[in-house]
């Protein structure tokens, strides 16, 4: 028997722990490619704040949970490329086997192991990261560790941004904000979550100007259209502009 169980709920399929219940991820049975977790499309909102559509992209996804994220971007964003960090095995069959996670993929790249130890070695620069590593019990370790932002520093371009999901019952927002913004010189935007105890530490560009809310409504309808994915109630968490 496994760490994880695969729990079939309402429609809904949830990757859980099995010693704590405590849920890493789940997808619509009906929708499967179209995210329906709440910080994960907050999170994914935060490629508005970008031209997303023009130009390759390299994305560094630490966690994969039931892989909605990586499979999303494969689907829809068809010159980027994902790695992805996963430090659990059975996290990675299990999302192969019950989340439609691609065992292959020309545009995929899949690390088994710690995400603090492969951003300390790794000799390359990313557009987007996204730190959404957990262990059973809803703990990130050492991925807020002043080393790891430090070294998340070192594989950021200048113009990309970081993402954090961390949990309310756990971490305090100005905290990791504080320390987000002391490690790696940016500007941190928070976005509180209401449906759930997360919320989202954005590390913005350097250089960071609010984009124009139209811009992200144009976005976000372009997107829609692509992937069915409405983001739109998402805009008015971001940092924007007024229409």
């Amino acid at each position: 028997m496994g760490a994880f169980e695969v729990v079939d709920y309402e429609g809904l399929r949830y990757l859980c722990s099995r010693s704590t219940g405590v849920v890493q991820g789940h997808i619509c049975l009906e929708a499967p490619h179209v995210p329906v977790v709440p910080y994960l499309k907050a999170a994914l909102s935060t490629v508005l704040l970008d031209d997303c559509f023009s130009g390759a992209r390299n994305i560094l996804l630490i966690g994969l949970g039931a892989g909605v994220v990586p499979r999303f971007i494969l689907r829809n964003f068809p010159s980027w490329h994902v790695t992805v960090v996963e430090i659990c095995p059975e996290v990675i069959d299990t999302a192969v086997s019950h989340f439609y996670f691609p065992k292959t993929h020309p545009r995929l790249t899949v690390v088994c192991g710690c995400g603090d130890e492969y951003i300390k070695t790794c000799n390359r620069t990313f557009d987007w990261i996204f730190v959404d590593g957990f262990d059973q019990e809803g703990l990130v370790g050492p991925l807020l560790s002043s080393d790891f932002i430090q070294n998340c520093r070192r594989t950021l371009n200048p113009s990309s941004s970081l993402v954090v999901n961390s949990i309310a019952l756990h971490e305090n927002s100005t905290t990791v904000s504080m320390r987000l913004q002391g490690g790696l010189g940016r500007q941190v935007h928070v976005i509180e979550l209401t449906e759930t105890p997360n919320f989202l530490s954005l590390a913005l560009p350097f250089g960071f100007s609010a984009t124009p809310k139209e811009t992200l409504f144009s976005r976000a309808g372009r997107l829609k259209l692509i992937s069915g994915l409405d983001l739109s109630s998402e805009l008015d968490r971001l940092p924007c502009s007024a229409l």
